[in-house]
């Protein structure tokens, strides 16, 4: 189980999230530095983190949160927000991310 305190419904622009990062929990920033391109980090380095995720106890991948744990955001388009909602209703139970707005 994830740690409630870190892995929750709702976060706060500018709150820490206590603990880091940890076998099951990964922050990413939301643009990795590619200012608007959420979709292109989330492509680029989600695959990995599922992956390994799926081969192990599982995990989450917090996009939108900075290495040392504060909630940064991550600007989502109207058309971005629809990709990841169609990935939300993918076929495949193992993999069903989560869209939450901070």
């Amino acid at each position: 189980m994830f740690d409630p305190l870190v892995v929750k419904p709702s976060y706060t622009f500018g709150e820490v999230l206590p603990g880091g990062e940890t076998q099951t929990v990964e922050f990413k920033s939301g643009d990795g530095g590619r200012r608007g391109d959420t979709i292109g980090v989330v492509k680029d380095k989600a695959s990995r983190y599922i992956g390994a995720f799926l081969n192990s106890c599982g995990g989450v991948v917090l996009f939108g949160v900075e290495d040392d744990g504060s909630v940064a955001g991550c600007e989502v388009s109207d058309a971005q927000r629809t990709q990841i909602t169609k990935a939300r209703h993918d076929p495949n139970p193992a993999m069903q991310p989560q869209l939450e707005a901070v």
